[in-house]
């Protein structure tokens, strides 16, 4: 998925756009700062790289979109046509595809100024009319294939693939309606295995980099994310199941981990390699998370496979976490999501204590880039407050004896009462099972 400076090209003037980035340093500043040292380092595994790349298209994007405009002849004043840089879609699009964090704007005319660029471009390259209508659009495609080969067809479908693409994302991360943003995804993936399966013995730079399979990947990661966000947001819809959380997390996992991008850009690789593979298994930590607590506990036999159950979650979170760099926010973020599936499990304090003080330099490491990033300012900076009062709290309770380290504790949100309830009574004091 190269980026699409080579397609730009001035088709008129327009009015200003900008991203004012004010006060704190974000990511993509601190990332850009840090990567001749990481270079001169030869160190390619940082978040630096990810962020970086992504916002360099976004940023390149937003730019070019600055001068969408219409104009119309002084004798027709209702003619209007639209003016701007075609190519603009490919910029935001593949900056999303490969960091959602680096979209960042504070100009209320984005989504007036968006409406005009894909009208220009969707008519530019004479994409079909009707982008929802899947069997309209596959015949549309072909007559045009017919016609043009590949110099016609190619654009002609990458380019509502990306306009609907740009439209999943503000769907669902804009708007959060987690509904209309999968059912947009789902359409734009059938599209792409259609374009797939159409073109399967044609080289990627005749079909286009839209049908790669790091573009299809990453719309599915984006997907994936959606879901679960559909999911969080409504554990009872039968739109979002855990089970086809599930299913689709695995798939991606074996597509990812069989097919590696390996490209010179060390910020793409990562994104559609390790990035994609971590957050599927993040999702399989996630999966057993709650379908764990789905489950009413009676018997001994339920309380033991609820906690293996939580360690299982525990073990995915915590792979999540190894694939990714130490840099990278969720590095820290999936190593207290085990921690607190660890917690839950009952694990003692020779468990959890150790991997509780693990955390903090990852932590440390993390906030060089992502201090002010999207999961630092939407917690206020407090996302691991309750686990540091804990640490303090079992220091001062060990040196006055109060526990030790085989015994089992938990800070209040992750309290193993609140899902086991009447069960807990079958407990066994010992280490046993985290040995």
């Amino acid at each position: 998925m190269a980026t699409a400076h080579s397609n730009l090209r001035r088709a008129g003037p327009g009015a200003a756009f900008t991203v004012r980035l004010e006060g704190k340093r974000l990511p993509w500043q601190v990332a850009e700062e840090m990567i001749p040292r990481l270079k001169k380092q030869n160190i390619s595994k940082s978040s630096a790289f990810v962020i970086y790349e992504a916002y360099k298209d976004f940023q390149s994007g937003i730019k070019y979109l600055n001068d969408v405009s219409t104009q119309a002849p002084p004798d027709m004043p209702m003619a209007k046509t639209i003016f701007g840089w075609p190519g603009v879609l490919d910029l935001i699009s593949n900056a999303i595809l490969q960091d959602p964090r680096c979209f960042h704007i504070s100009d209320g005319r984005f989504q007036q100024q968006m409406n005009m660029q894909i009208q220009m471009e969707l008519t530019r390259t004479r994409s079909p009319q009707n982008l929802q209508d899947f069997d309209s659009f596959v015949a549309d495609i072909r007559l045009l294939h017919a016609e043009g080969g590949y110099n016609l067809s190619r654009l002609a479908f990458s380019t509502p693939v990306r306009v609907l693409l740009c439209r999943a994302y503000m769907e669902s991360n804009i708007s959060t309606d987690w509904v209309k943003g999968v059912g947009l995804y789902d359409h734009i993936l059938k599209l792409l295995r259609w374009g797939r399966e159409e073109w399967k013995d044609v080289p990627d730079e005749q079909r286009g980099p839209v049908l790669k399979g790091t573009f299809v990947n990453g719309v599915r990661m984006l997907r994936l994310d959606a879901y679960m966000q559909g999911h969080a947001k409504d554990n009872k819809s039968p739109t979002f199941t855990l089970d086809g959380l599930l299913q689709e997390a695995d798939s991606l996992l074996e597509d990812v981990r069989a097919n590696p991008p390996r490209t010179c850009m060390p910020g793409f690789n990562l994104a559609f390699g390790d990035y994609i593979a971590a957050n599927a298994l993040a999702m399989k930590g996630y999966y057993w998370n709650h379908k764990t607590r789905e489950v009413r506990y009676e018997t001994k036999d339920d309380l033991d496979r609820g906690i293996e159950q939580f360690k299982m979650s525990a073990s995915f979170y915590s792979e999540a976490a190894s694939m990714l760099p130490e840099d990278e926010e969720k590095h820290a973020m999936y190593k207290k999501c085990a921690l607190d599936q660890l917690f839950v499990a009952g694990a003692p304090l020779f468990v959890t204590l150790p991997l509780l003080e693990g955390l903090w330099p990852s932590v440390i490491v993390s906030q060089e880039i992502w201090q002010f990033g999207q999961a630092s300012t939407g917690t206020n900076g407090k996302l691991y407050d309750y686990l540091e009062e804990f640490h303090t709290d079992m220091k001062t309770a060990l040196k006055n004896d109060a526990v030790n380290m085989w015994c089992s504790a938990a800070p209040a949100a992750s309290d193993p009462n609140s899902v086991f309830g009447d069960a807990m009574k079958f407990v066994t004091t010992g280490p046993s099972k985290y040995m």
